[in-house]
């Protein structure tokens, strides 16, 4: 039997995903397209059983759906402490069996189609304390050797006796250190020790793989940019455009009647300087954010709040209710997501800072025009398949709304150039760059 790619995949163990999530997905299944074999690693903050896989799957189960922190920050420091008494030759991963007891299999849609899945007790955590303590990379013994390691995300493990292939979506922890809770020293000696001992380090866009090779002293062919793959999922493609007009319309809302947002509360979203500028537009169509609550929500919602206390007022001199005007919707099924989409008016998107900005790709992908940032990687992304402004200014945001609100021939040709733009980062071409990839190692 051919030994098979390991992937590390923190992020398809949260039950609700992240865009790194959704790279992840998107690679493993590429990887499978590819004819490889697929291993996954992940971390768990519950303590694993050695010799029964099946209580370890129980128990992953079991902690999707706890509310708030599992565990404290203090605590988990502490735990993650009292294992760097001595330095680890390696750490072992133990086996997250895959059986039919479990009969949600919707919880974790990315845990499923792997030879072995196995996990370590708080894994990335240890590993940042230990190579901030021992100046390394931790080394991780898997349960079958792979004939190539491959992080989803930069993390300070490595894997013996084959090639190591990082993928570094962005630098935000660093070029913003202020709208994130990172430990930046953690990150910034996690990139380095890559920089030094990775045998490829993939990025996500031109604008990251610049970023990188700025920051951290690596040759440049060993960083390459792959890009990342868009595509819509089967049972989406299946539905009508009545069926999805149907679900758009169950949260109150008229097809190309209303803008969106799509992305965490967070503050690298932008999403203070959006709902000025979208107030300032005066449009009468309101503005729809999808998503869940990220780190720093609070002021997001404490703005939302004050404008509903003193909401705008119309040409008409009448106040404008809030709640008319910007509606929040928490986290979505991803199909969901994608008929709020596809049926928006345009998907506003003027983000600080993106490694590569998928919810803009989807909407090219899907027809919707998009407004985006004129930084980091969402111009190549975007190219000129929608409307770029400074995100620092709110009315070059205001503007290019009231544009792209009034112009309907405009929209109809961002419409017909979307998806054309979005075809540059086609399944297809991701396969060709990750190929590319795995055959300079193997």
């Amino acid at each position: 039997m051919t030994a098979p790619v390991l992937i590390e995949g923190r992020n398809l163990a949260l039950s609700q995903g992240t865009g790194i999530a959704s790279y992840a997905r998107n690679l493993a299944d590429t990887l499978r397209g590819m004819g490889y074999e697929l291993d996954l690693l992940f971390d768990t903050e519950f303590r694993l059983s050695r010799d029964r896989p099946e209580w370890n799957e129980l128990q992953l189960y079991d902690m999707s759906n706890r509310q708030g922190p599992r565990i404290t920050r203090l605590r988990r420091y502490r735990r993650a402490f009292r294992y760097l008494t001595v330095p680890p030759m390696a750490l072992e991963a133990r086996e997250v069996a895959e059986t039919d007891l479990v009969a949600d299999r919707s919880v974790f849609p990315g845990l499923h189609g792997f030879g072995r899945r196995m996990a370590i007790e708080m894994l990335f955590l240890r590993a940042d304390q230990h190579l901030l303590r021992y100046g390394r990379r931790l080394t991780v013994k898997p349960l079958r050797q792979p004939r190539l390691f491959h992080a989803t995300h930069p993390a300070a493990i490595e894997v013996k006796d084959c090639p190591n292939v990082y993928t570094v979506h962005d630098l935000v922890p660093l070029r913003l250190p202020h709208m994130t809770l990172d430990n930046k020293r953690a990150f910034h000696k996690t990139l380095s020790a890559i920089a030094e001992g990775a045998d490829r380090i993939v990025t996500v866009s031109e604008n990251s793989r610049r970023d990188f090779l700025h920051y951290f002293d690596v040759p440049e062919d060993r960083v390459i940019n792959t890009y990342q793959a868009v595509s819509l999922p089967a049972e989406y493609l299946q539905r009508s455009g009545e069926e999805k007009a149907r679900e758009v319309a169950a949260f109150g809302l008229t097809p190309q009647k209303y803008f969106v947002f799509v992305g965490a509360l967070e503050p690298k979203k932008n999403l203070e300087r959006l709902i000025d500028a979208y107030l300032a537009a005066g449009s009468d169509h309101p503005l729809v954010i999808v998503g869940k609550f990220g780190w720093g929500f609070e002021r997001i919602v404490e703005k939302l709040q004050r404008v509903q206390e003193r909401p705008p007022v119309g040409l008409d001199g009448m106040p404008s209710k809030l709640t008319e005007r910007i509606i929040h919707l928490s986290y979505l099924p991803f199909t969901q997501v994608l008929s709020l989409i596809e049926n928006a008016r345009a998907l506003l998107f003027p983000s600080l800072y993106e490694g590569f900005g998928l919810p803009a790709l989807e909407a090219m992908l899907l027809g919707t025009p998009v407004i985006s940032a004129n930084t980091s990687s969402l111009p190549e992304v975007v190219g000129e398949a929608g409307l770029l402004v400074d995100p620092y200014d709110p009315v070059s945001i205001t503007r290019a709304v009231r544009t792209i609100d009034q112009d309907g021939d405009l929209r109809e040709e961002l419409k017909k150039r979307g998806p054309v733009q979005a075809s540059l980062f086609s399944p297809e071409r991701f396969t060709e760059r990750m190929t590319a990839v795995y055959d300079g190692l193997l």
